[in-house]
C-alpha cells in the first residue's frame, strides 16, 4: 500500500519540471498576460543598420551551420519592445509594426536596454487613431479638457465574424486611464496603460459579442 501511494507523487515532481520549462519556453504575440507582466526595453546594436533576428527557442546558434531557430524578422537600432524575463540570455520580445501586426520572439538579453520613456497618458500622446490586428481606438480632445475614445473591435473565425465597440470620456494624465463605469460588472470597461510608444489595452470581455476583447498592444497609425 505504501509503494501505490508514493508512485504518483515521485511521477508529478518528475513531470513537473518538464512542464515548467514547455511552458517558460513560449513565446506568443497575443500573450495578454506577458504583456502586463513585461518591460519596455530598446533594442541596441554594434551598428545603426544592423540586424537582430527574432528566434523562436531561447538559445544561442551555432557558431557555423544553420540556425534553425532563427527567424525572418528583425529589429534594428532603437527599435522598442515589451521584453519578459531573462531566459538562458534571452528574453521574450514583443513587438507591433506600423500596421498593428503584432510579432513575438526571444532576442539575447546583451542587445536590450531599459527604455527611457514616460508613461503618462497625456492628451498630446494619446491623440490618433491606434490599431492592434483588426482592431482600431481613435483618441480625440473632448469637452472641458477630457480625452474622447471610440473604439471598435472584431473577432473572426470560420463561420462568423463577432464585433464590438465603446465610446467614452475620461480625464488624461497618470499612468493609467478607464473608460466605463468599473461599478458596472455587465457593462464594458476599457483601460489603457502606456508601455513605451505603445498603448496596453485591456478589458473586463462585456464589450461585444462572443470572444470579442480590446486586449492587445496598440500602435498609433502614422497620418499621411
Amino acid at each position: 500500500m505504501r509503494l501505490l501511494f508514493t508512485l504518483p507523487v515521485v511521477l508529478m515532481a518528475v513531470a513537473l519540471p518538464s512542464l515548467a520549462q514547455a511552458q517558460s519556453s513560449s513565446c506568443s504575440p497575443y500573450d495578454s498576460d506577458a504583456h502586463e507582466q513585461a518591460q519596455a526595453m530598446t533594442l541596441k546594436a554594434s551598428s545603426p543598420k544592423q540586424p537582430v533576428h527574432f528566434q523562436s527557442e531561447a538559445k544561442a546558434c551555432p557558431a557555423k551551420g544553420t540556425c534553425r531557430w532563427k527567424q525572418r524578422s528583425y529589429l534594428i537600432q532603437a527599435d522598442t519592445v515589451l521584453a519578459g524575463p531573462e531566459q538562458n540570455g534571452f528574453r521574450c520580445a514583443h513587438y507591433v509594426t506600423a500596421k498593428g501586426k503584432p510579432m513575438a520572439g526571444f532576442l539575447p538579453s546583451a542587445n536590450l536596454e531599459p527604455a527611457k520613456a514616460p508613461k503618462t497618458l497625456d492628451l498630446a500622446f494619446l491623440t490618433g487613431r491606434w490599431v492592434a490586428g483588426e482592431n482600431d481606438i481613435t483618441f480625440t480632445a473632448g469637452a472641458n479638457g477630457l480625452v474622447h475614445a471610440e473604439g471598435t473591435a472584431t473577432y473572426t473565425s470560420e463561420t462568423t465574424a463577432n464585433t464590438g465597440d465603446f465610446s467614452g470620456d475620461t480625464t488624461p494624465g497618470g499612468e493609467e486611464l478607464r473608460f466605463g463605469n468599473p461599478q458596472a460588472e455587465d457593462e464594458c470597461l476599457v483601460t489603457v496603460q502606456r508601455r513605451g510608444p505603445y498603448l496596453l489595452v485591456s478589458d473586463n470581455l462585456r464589450c461585444g459579442g462572443l470572444n470579442v476583447s480590446f486586449r492587445g498592444l496598440y500602435v498609433r497609425v502614422k497620418t499621411q
